[in-house]
Parts: C-alpha cells; structure tokens; sequence
C-alpha cells in the first residue's frame, strides 16, 4: 500500500475526535478499536465512520520494519534532475520507500531498500549524477502536530534474534496489510493466533517491527513537508538528536555516518525558522540544508521485495 500524489492536494478538515484519533493510531495503530472508542468516550459507531473517512482521504496504515537489524541496506538518493520517464520508473518501483519532487538544490529525493545499489542505480538512474547516503539507523517518528498528550517514546535497541520462515512469513504478510487481525492473519499463513501474537510481540522486543502507525499525506493538512539534512559534530549528537524528536514536527529520523536526514512536516515556515535557529544554538558548527516538497510524492514504508528474496532463500 502507498501514499501517493501529482498535484496540490484539497485541504481536509478535522474536528477534536479526528486529531485524538490520529494521535492513538500514532502509537500504535493495531490497538483494540473497542479500547480507542472508550478512551475518546464515543460511540464504536461513530469512530468506525470517522476512521473509515480517515483511511480513504488521509491516511494509510503501515508497519515500520528495522531493515538494517535484517541485514537489509537502506538508502538515501539526491538527484539534481531526472528526466519524465525515469520518474515514473522510480514511483512504481517496489525498492522505493518513498519518492519525491523537491526545490532546492536536489530536485529529487529517494528512500530506497535494497541488497544491491549499485544495480538499482545502473537498472533506474544510469547516466543520473546522484548522491547516495546509506542510513545507519532509522528512528521511526512520535509525529503529533497538533498537538495531543505526550507523545516521545523512548528508541528502542536492537535485539539479534534469528527470524525463521514463519516468523518472515507473518513480517511480509504484515508489511502487505498492516492492520490484519490474528484471525485474519491465521487463515492468510495457516498459522495459529497464539504463536502469531508471541512472534510479532519477539519481533517488537528485537526491534524488527519497530512501530504500527499509519502514513499521512500532510498536503491535505494544509502542512509544508520539509527534508532536511544536518550535519552535526560527535559531542552534540546526542543532544540534537533529542531536540529533533521532542519536536512536535518532527517526522522519522534516519541515521548517518555524519549527522541526521529526516521530514520535517509544520504548518508554516516559521516553525521550520525556529527549529533551524534551536540547533544551530545547540551546535554552532552544524550545517543544515533545507529541501522542500512540492506535493509530487510516494510514500510506500515497508517494501516487500527484500523480504521476500530472504523468505525464498529460507
């Protein structure tokens, strides 16, 4: 499942419930819906219509997958120009996380999955001039614009465990429909529930499965989406990582070798301003460059092919 747009996106408004709503899915978007209605205190009526109205125009779910703890490479690709047919290429290719237009000094920015750059990079972008950042690590984002009760979790590290055919089995079928039931689950694998609910829950505690939530198209939010990649020094890291992700525009983060790159998702320019000017007091030698959306994108976070080339070598 994607997020997709090719042009400006109508503006959807949102009452209280909405918001309270997209701020609990955030968390965990396979929580029990009966538990959900009772917390907003509203009806299971109301909540199924206002979800079902969330789902077709906003949001899509998604399950967030550790790659790099599966052995898996993750990248990062800028492109200064791309010529049509290549951007149609890369917005149905199964490698893709996400994919999107830019203004600025790269035009075009890729998230791309893969045991082989280079020979997507010679099959999609021959004769490009790119830049290709592998990501270390990536922090999946306490998004909450809103914003609704607290929402920073704490990063989980990752734990070496050994996935079996069942356990991939259960991961690719979850990164295909995020929010099957165990009963759902069950007659799609042929696997109990039980050994279902104990697998998933042992891919959580590794940090395989690193958070069920949903991705949004912030365009219909009437939001500005932002990419932004800072250079930071050794000794303020640390700190800069924990302001980026106690702010509340804050999307995920990906980890590399010199700093951080994430999506930066505020409802104006000036909260970008402000963001920009709280690190560079933080670190006066970081070195931030802005890249901004231009409601041309694919948003597709847990691509199935890799995962499936291990379940085949299994």
């Amino acid at each position: 499942m994607a997020l997709t747009s090719i042009s400006p996106q109508k503006i959807i408004p949102l009452d209280l419930y909405d918001k309270k709503i997209l701020y609990h899915l955030s968390k965990d978007y396979r929580m029990s819906r009966k538990q959900l209605a009772k917390q907003l205190r509203i009806s299971p009526q109301r909540l199924h219509y206002k979800l079902q109205r969330l789902t077709k125009e906003l949001i899509d779910p998604l399950i967030l997958i550790n790659y790099p703890a599966l052995g898996i490479k993750m990248y990062l690709i800028f492109l200064p120009k791309l010529s049509e047919e290549s951007k149609k290429e890369l917005m149905k290719d199964p490698s893709v996380a996400f994919f999107m237009q830019a203004v600025g000094t790269y035009r075009y920015v890729l998230n791309v999955i893969t045991s082989d750059i280079e020979e997507f990079c010679k099959r999609l972008l021959p004769g490009f001039h790119t830049k290709v950042i592998e990501v270390t690590k990536q922090i999946p984002d306490s998004y909450n614009p809103f914003p609704i009760g607290k929402s920073l979790e704490s990063v989980k590290e990752d734990k070496k465990i050994k996935l079996d055919k069942k356990d991939l089995q259960i991961l690719l079928q979850l990164s295909k429909n995020p929010d099957d039931s165990l009963i759902g689950l069950s007659k799609v694998k042929g696997i109990d529930r039980q050994t279902i609910k104990s697998r998933i829950k042992k891919m959580e505690e590794a940090n395989i499965i690193q958070k069920f939530r949903y991705s949004m198209n912030i365009s219909k939010l009437g939001y500005l989406i932002y990419f932004l990649k800072i250079k930071v020094t050794s000794d303020s890291r640390e700190k800069i990582l924990n302001e980026i992700r106690q702010d509340n525009y804050s999307g995920t983060v990906f980890v590399t070798h010199n700093g951080f790159i994430l999506f930066y998702m505020p409802p104006s320019h000036r909260e970008l301003f402000k963001f920009v000017e709280k690190t560079q007091a933080s670190d006066s030698n970081a070195r931030i460059e802005i890249i901004q959306n231009t409601e041309y994108f694919k948003i597709s976070p847990s691509p199935t092919n890799e995962l499936e080339k291990l379940l085949k070598e299994l």
